[in-house]
């Protein structure tokens, strides 16, 4: 397969980077995430495109299935090299089927959103953490980092006041739609909420 098929995934990355997206199992998540609705919608994917992938990975499936198969007679460091070998090709073979499925700016944006995924979850849901996640995967000294957590640090407090603000905007804007009396009991029996 020919490395440019890569670089549509990775189109800034170095080789090592192209070679670690399917070390990390990225085909799999793009799996997943184009069957995403909210994914779906926003990269326009169509019911035929996605009837393809799903062709696409049930063969991606069943040849790595195949590959445990074949390789669980031998003995564990020669199936290890020959299954490492097989998935790598099995891996590119699905990457040129998932080029000839999507157009460039799709396979760009799930390689994107894959990406973001794992950092996410070591985030723990804290977005501002995920920032800072983000910027040290970018190859930044300690010092740019450390410049770049005390801006984010700055952003969410900001980020947190304006939240504060808006949620005590909705209650009001919410609780209007009450009857005037009911209104009033409203705040007598619950008050403000905390």
């Amino acid at each position: 397969m020919q490395l440019s098929v890569l670089i549509l995934f990775v189109v800034t990355a170095q080789v090592s980077d192209q070679e670690d997206w399917i070390e990390q199992g990225m085909v799999r998540k793009v799996f997943d995430l184009a069957s995403d609705s909210k994914v779906r919608k926003e990269l326009e994917i169509s019911d035929r495109q996605l009837e393809k992938l799903r062709k696409v990975k049930a063969e991606f499936t069943n040849r790595l299935n195949r590959v445990n198969k074949e390789t669980k007679s031998l003995p564990r460091k020669e199936a290890e090299q020959a299954q490492k070998k097989i998935w790598k090709e099995v891996h590119e073979w699905t990457i040129g089927e998932l080029d000839q499925i999507f157009i460039r700016h799709q396979l760009q944006r799930l390689n994107q959103i894959a990406r973001q995924e794992p950092v996410k979850i070591v985030a723990k849901g804290d977005r501002f953490k995920m920032y800072v996640i983000m910027a040290r995967q970018l190859g930044l000294s300690d010092k740019e980092i450390a410049a770049f957590q005390k801006d984010v640090n700055k952003e969410k407090e900001e980020y947190q006041k304006k939240l504060e603000a808006l949620t005590k905007e909705t209650d009001r804007a919410v609780f209007k739609h009450l009857p005037p009396k009911t209104q009033a009991k409203l705040r007598e029996v619950f008050g403000d909420i905390f």
